[in-house]
């Protein structure tokens, strides 16, 4: 385990939780397995640069600062680093706001959007499965 793998997991764990998402809900948002994404967010492995570019996308955040930025958390607080991607989860014309209050108010907004995009995903799949057996 490196201190780039360590601060890797580190803000990927963060992203994630901060965004209300569980492991399993990377599978359906990104593809990658629960016990992958255990694995990313714990140290003891750092993903293929395709991977890490989905993921880098996904969050709308560069890779050297999901691999370097020690200080991610806290430049996401103060408003110094946005990820990108989940205004694109908001509706249009919708962007971060400065307060706190509003920051969070934003985030629950994107929230609901992911959860209301698993749930699609998952309604899909099983009308897939359930087509397919027939």
């Amino acid at each position: 385990m490196t201190i780039k793998t360590i601060v890797f997991g580190n803000n990927l764990k963060y992203l994630r939780t901060r965004a209300g998402l569980t492991q399993d809900d990377m599978l359906t948002v990104l593809g990658i397995k629960r016990t992958t994404w255990a694995n990313y967010e714990n140290g003891s492995s750092t993903p293929y640069i395709t991977e890490l570019m989905k993921i880098s996308d996904f969050w709308g955040i560069d890779e050297t600062n999901l691999l370097r930025n020690e200080h991610l958390k806290k430049d996401v607080e103060q408003g110094k680093l946005v990820p990108r991607n989940l205004n694109t989860l908001m509706e249009p014309g919708l962007h971060y706001k400065t307060s706190d209050d509003e920051l969070l108010d934003s985030l629950e907004e994107i929230l609901i959007r992911v959860q209301a995009m698993i749930h699609q995903r998952k309604s899909d799949k099983k009308a897939t499965e359930k087509s397919s057996r027939k």
